[in-house]
Protein backbone atom coordinates (compact mmCIF):
# COMPACT_ATOMS: atom_id res chain seq x y z
CA UNK A 1 0.00 0.00 0.00
CA UNK A 2 3.01 2.53 0.64
CA UNK A 3 4.14 1.98 -2.54
CA UNK A 4 0.83 3.01 -4.24
CA UNK A 5 0.42 6.28 -2.39
CA UNK A 6 3.89 7.02 -3.05
CA UNK A 7 2.81 6.76 -6.98
CA UNK A 8 -0.42 8.66 -6.23
CA UNK A 9 1.89 11.36 -4.03
CA UNK A 10 4.13 11.75 -6.83
CA UNK A 11 1.21 12.04 -9.65
CA UNK A 12 -0.48 15.09 -6.82
CA UNK A 13 3.17 17.15 -7.02
CA UNK A 14 3.20 16.98 -10.46
CA UNK A 15 -0.34 18.44 -10.75
CA UNK A 16 -1.02 22.25 -12.49
CA UNK A 17 -1.29 24.72 -9.81
CA UNK A 18 -4.80 25.63 -11.61
CA UNK A 19 -5.99 22.15 -10.71
CA UNK A 20 -7.68 23.56 -7.69
CA UNK A 21 -10.06 26.10 -8.81
CA UNK A 22 -11.17 23.96 -11.82
CA UNK A 23 -12.77 21.04 -9.16
CA UNK A 24 -16.11 19.99 -9.18
CA UNK A 25 -17.84 18.44 -5.91
CA UNK A 26 -17.89 15.82 -5.09
CA UNK A 27 -14.00 16.21 -5.73
CA UNK A 28 -11.32 13.27 -5.74
CA UNK A 29 -10.63 13.58 -2.40
CA UNK A 30 -14.34 13.03 -1.19
CA UNK A 31 -14.74 9.72 -2.69
CA UNK A 32 -14.08 6.78 -1.27
CA UNK A 33 -10.61 5.41 -1.43
CA UNK A 34 -11.04 2.78 -3.28
CA UNK A 35 -13.00 4.82 -5.81
CA UNK A 36 -10.18 7.50 -5.46
CA UNK A 37 -7.48 5.13 -6.27
CA UNK A 38 -9.47 3.56 -9.07
CA UNK A 39 -10.10 7.29 -10.39
CA UNK A 40 -6.20 7.95 -10.24
CA UNK A 41 -4.61 4.41 -11.30
CA UNK A 42 -6.75 4.41 -14.18
CA UNK A 43 -4.79 7.35 -15.37
CA UNK A 44 -2.00 5.74 -14.29
CA UNK A 45 -2.31 2.51 -16.02
CA UNK A 46 -2.10 4.24 -19.50
CA UNK A 47 1.53 4.99 -19.69
CA UNK A 48 2.49 1.20 -19.00
CA UNK A 49 3.23 -0.01 -23.03
CA UNK A 50 4.67 -3.38 -22.31
CA UNK A 51 3.96 -6.42 -20.47
CA UNK A 52 5.38 -10.31 -20.02
CA UNK A 53 3.96 -12.76 -18.24
CA UNK A 54 3.99 -16.55 -18.71
CA UNK A 55 1.68 -18.83 -17.57
CA UNK A 56 2.85 -22.53 -17.21
CA UNK A 57 -0.52 -23.93 -15.46
CA UNK A 58 0.60 -24.10 -12.00
CA UNK A 59 0.28 -22.05 -9.14
CA UNK A 60 0.77 -18.21 -9.44
CA UNK A 61 1.59 -16.51 -12.53
CA UNK A 62 3.74 -13.31 -12.50
CA UNK A 63 2.98 -10.58 -15.07
CA UNK A 64 5.00 -6.96 -14.96
CA UNK A 65 4.21 -4.25 -16.97
CA UNK A 66 6.58 -1.18 -17.65
CA UNK A 67 6.30 2.21 -19.14
CA UNK A 68 8.91 3.58 -22.06
CA UNK A 69 11.92 4.32 -21.26
CA UNK A 70 12.73 8.18 -20.46
CA UNK A 71 15.85 10.36 -20.08
CA UNK A 72 17.10 10.49 -16.19
CA UNK A 73 18.05 14.06 -14.68
CA UNK A 74 21.11 12.93 -14.94
CA UNK A 75 23.10 12.34 -18.14
CA UNK A 76 23.83 9.07 -19.77
CA UNK A 77 21.02 7.46 -17.75
CA UNK A 78 17.53 6.37 -18.70
CA UNK A 79 14.78 4.86 -16.76
CA UNK A 80 11.14 3.44 -16.71
CA UNK A 81 8.78 2.37 -14.22
CA UNK A 82 7.75 -0.86 -13.65
CA UNK A 83 4.70 -2.76 -11.61
CA UNK A 84 5.37 -6.56 -10.95
CA UNK A 85 1.93 -8.65 -9.89
CA UNK A 86 1.79 -11.82 -8.47
CA UNK A 87 -1.68 -13.33 -9.45
CA UNK A 88 -4.08 -16.36 -9.78
CA UNK A 89 -5.21 -16.45 -13.33
CA UNK A 90 -9.23 -17.12 -13.29
CA UNK A 91 -10.61 -20.83 -14.39
CA UNK A 92 -13.52 -19.72 -15.93
CA UNK A 93 -14.44 -16.83 -17.72
CA UNK A 94 -16.86 -15.65 -14.89
CA UNK A 95 -14.02 -15.71 -12.17
CA UNK A 96 -12.05 -12.39 -11.54
CA UNK A 97 -7.90 -12.55 -11.72
CA UNK A 98 -6.70 -12.55 -8.05
CA UNK A 99 -3.52 -10.49 -6.85
CA UNK A 100 -1.85 -11.65 -4.36
CA UNK A 101 1.27 -9.12 -4.13
CA UNK A 102 2.13 -5.93 -5.92
CA UNK A 103 4.92 -3.85 -5.97
CA UNK A 104 6.61 -1.05 -7.99
CA UNK A 105 9.63 0.01 -9.65
CA UNK A 106 12.06 1.70 -11.20
CA UNK A 107 14.84 0.58 -13.19
CA UNK A 108 17.50 2.07 -15.33
CA UNK A 109 19.87 1.72 -17.95
CA UNK A 110 23.23 3.50 -19.02
CA UNK A 111 23.37 5.00 -22.93
CA UNK A 112 26.21 7.37 -22.79
CA UNK A 113 28.94 8.88 -20.26
CA UNK A 114 27.55 9.15 -17.17
CA UNK A 115 29.54 12.11 -16.32
CA UNK A 116 29.63 14.03 -19.34
CA UNK A 117 28.66 17.69 -19.37
CA UNK A 118 29.24 17.17 -15.61
CA UNK A 119 26.50 15.36 -14.54
CA UNK A 120 23.81 17.05 -16.03
CA UNK A 121 21.73 17.54 -19.43
CA UNK A 122 21.70 20.99 -20.45
CA UNK A 123 23.56 20.49 -22.83
CA UNK A 124 22.77 17.85 -24.68
CA UNK A 125 18.55 17.00 -23.11
CA UNK A 126 17.64 16.29 -27.50
CA UNK A 127 20.34 13.66 -27.54
CA UNK A 128 19.63 11.67 -24.84
CA UNK A 129 16.10 11.50 -25.10
CA UNK A 130 16.58 10.21 -28.44
CA UNK A 131 18.78 7.52 -27.09
CA UNK A 132 16.38 6.82 -24.33
CA UNK A 133 13.20 6.24 -26.53
CA UNK A 134 15.40 3.49 -28.24
CA UNK A 135 16.65 1.61 -25.38
CA UNK A 136 13.97 -0.85 -24.49
CA UNK A 137 13.02 -3.36 -23.82
CA UNK A 138 12.50 -2.20 -20.52
CA UNK A 139 11.55 -5.42 -19.26
CA UNK A 140 13.06 -8.49 -19.12
CA UNK A 141 13.06 -11.41 -21.68
CA UNK A 142 10.84 -13.97 -21.49
CA UNK A 143 12.53 -17.48 -20.91
CA UNK A 144 14.44 -18.66 -23.73
CA UNK A 145 14.95 -15.00 -25.49
CA UNK A 146 18.05 -13.11 -25.58
CA UNK A 147 16.92 -9.39 -26.70
CA UNK A 148 20.78 -8.80 -26.02
CA UNK A 149 19.50 -5.31 -23.92
CA UNK A 150 18.53 -5.10 -19.91
CA UNK A 151 17.45 -2.44 -17.09
CA UNK A 152 19.41 -2.69 -14.15
CA UNK A 153 17.88 -2.35 -10.19
CA UNK A 154 19.48 0.26 -7.92
CA UNK A 155 19.44 -0.71 -4.65
CA UNK A 156 20.61 2.11 -2.52
CA UNK A 157 19.21 4.24 -0.59
CA UNK A 158 19.78 7.30 -2.32
CA UNK A 159 19.41 7.87 -6.48
CA UNK A 160 21.95 5.59 -8.63
CA UNK A 161 24.27 8.36 -10.48
CA UNK A 162 27.11 8.29 -7.99
CA UNK A 163 26.90 4.68 -7.76
CA UNK A 164 27.07 4.14 -11.95
CA UNK A 165 29.90 7.09 -12.09
CA UNK A 166 32.02 5.52 -9.67
CA UNK A 167 31.59 1.76 -11.55
CA UNK A 168 32.27 3.26 -14.60
CA UNK A 169 35.30 5.26 -13.40
CA UNK A 170 36.35 2.00 -12.15
CA UNK A 171 36.06 -0.29 -15.20
CA UNK A 172 38.23 2.73 -17.13
CA UNK A 173 40.99 2.83 -14.56
CA UNK A 174 41.25 -0.97 -14.89
CA UNK A 175 41.29 -0.90 -18.85
CA UNK A 176 43.95 1.53 -18.62
CA UNK A 177 46.19 -0.80 -16.49
CA UNK A 178 46.02 2.11 -13.59
CA UNK A 179 43.18 0.47 -11.32
CA UNK A 180 45.05 -1.53 -9.08
CA UNK A 181 45.35 -4.86 -6.73
CA UNK A 182 41.45 -6.66 -7.41
CA UNK A 183 40.98 -10.17 -5.83
CA UNK A 184 39.17 -12.47 -8.58
CA UNK A 185 37.38 -15.04 -7.11
CA UNK A 186 36.19 -18.02 -8.84
CA UNK A 187 33.03 -20.28 -7.82
CA UNK A 188 33.87 -22.91 -9.07
CA UNK A 189 36.85 -25.28 -8.67
CA UNK A 190 38.90 -23.50 -11.15
CA UNK A 191 41.80 -21.64 -10.56
CA UNK A 192 41.83 -17.89 -9.70
CA UNK A 193 41.28 -15.12 -12.65
CA UNK A 194 44.46 -15.06 -14.73
CA UNK A 195 44.68 -11.32 -14.84
CA UNK A 196 41.91 -9.73 -12.13
CA UNK A 197 42.48 -6.01 -13.34
CA UNK A 198 41.75 -7.24 -16.84
CA UNK A 199 38.47 -8.96 -16.23
CA UNK A 200 37.31 -6.37 -14.05
CA UNK A 201 38.09 -3.81 -17.00
CA UNK A 202 35.85 -6.01 -19.22
CA UNK A 203 32.89 -5.76 -17.24
CA UNK A 204 30.42 -3.72 -19.54
CA UNK A 205 27.63 -1.21 -17.56
CA UNK A 206 25.47 -2.84 -20.81
CA UNK A 207 25.40 -5.76 -18.80
CA UNK A 208 24.27 -4.75 -15.42
CA UNK A 209 21.73 -6.25 -13.51
CA UNK A 210 21.74 -4.43 -10.20
CA UNK A 211 24.25 -2.11 -8.46
CA UNK A 212 23.51 -1.12 -4.55
CA UNK A 213 25.87 1.69 -2.65
CA UNK A 214 25.83 1.76 1.29
CA UNK A 215 28.00 3.73 3.26
CA UNK A 216 30.58 2.01 4.89
CA UNK A 217 30.08 2.41 8.91
CA UNK A 218 27.65 4.40 10.97
CA UNK A 219 29.70 7.83 10.40
CA UNK A 220 28.18 9.60 7.61
CA UNK A 221 30.45 12.37 7.03
CA UNK A 222 33.06 9.76 6.20
CA UNK A 223 32.06 9.28 2.59
CA UNK A 224 33.17 6.08 2.69
CA UNK A 225 31.19 3.18 0.63
CA UNK A 226 30.59 0.66 -0.09
CA UNK A 227 29.67 0.16 -3.61
CA UNK A 228 28.27 -3.99 -4.97
CA UNK A 229 27.36 -4.59 -8.59
CA UNK A 230 25.68 -7.68 -10.45
CA UNK A 231 26.78 -8.17 -13.94
CA UNK A 232 24.90 -10.64 -16.59
CA UNK A 233 26.03 -11.04 -20.19
CA UNK A 234 23.45 -12.83 -21.29
CA UNK A 235 20.54 -11.44 -20.36
CA UNK A 236 18.20 -14.79 -20.21
CA UNK A 237 20.28 -16.18 -17.81
CA UNK A 238 18.46 -15.95 -14.24
CA UNK A 239 19.97 -12.82 -12.26
CA UNK A 240 21.53 -15.65 -9.33
CA UNK A 241 24.33 -16.36 -12.17
CA UNK A 242 26.41 -13.35 -13.16
CA UNK A 243 29.62 -12.04 -12.06
CA UNK A 244 29.26 -9.85 -8.44
CA UNK A 245 32.06 -6.71 -7.39
CA UNK A 246 32.49 -5.11 -4.60
CA UNK A 247 33.99 -2.26 -4.34
CA UNK A 248 35.38 -0.29 -0.75
CA UNK A 249 35.27 3.46 -1.85
CA UNK A 250 35.27 6.84 -0.83
CA UNK A 251 34.35 10.25 -2.88
CA UNK A 252 33.98 12.93 -1.05
CA UNK A 253 31.27 15.16 0.07
CA UNK A 254 29.85 15.98 -3.35
CA UNK A 255 31.09 12.70 -5.50
CA UNK A 256 28.74 14.19 -7.96
CA UNK A 257 29.75 15.54 -11.30
CA UNK A 258 32.71 13.90 -12.67
CA UNK A 259 34.81 14.09 -9.00
CA UNK A 260 37.56 11.52 -8.77
CA UNK A 261 36.87 8.69 -6.43
CA UNK A 262 39.17 6.34 -4.52
CA UNK A 263 39.09 2.81 -5.02
CA UNK A 264 40.25 0.80 -2.25
CA UNK A 265 39.59 -3.09 -1.66
CA UNK A 266 37.89 -4.70 -4.80
CA UNK A 267 36.67 -8.40 -5.65
CA UNK A 268 35.12 -9.43 -8.14
CA UNK A 269 33.35 -13.02 -8.16
CA UNK A 270 32.92 -14.99 -11.11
Amino acid sequence: MGKVLFVLAALAASAPAHAAQSREAPGLLDRAPADAAQALLGQVSRRFVTMVGEDDGVGLTPISFATAPESDLFAGLCHADVMHFLVELPTAPAVETTIWRFERAEVYRVVADVTAHQGNLRQAPEAQAALCANAGPVLPPQRGVDSGRRFFDYLGEEGPYTAVAALQGAIRRARQGRYGRVRCVRRSTLNGCRNPEAELGQLDLADLAWIELRPQGSDLLSFEYVLTARFIADPSEPVAGGQTLVIELSGGPFPLFGADFHYGRTELTR
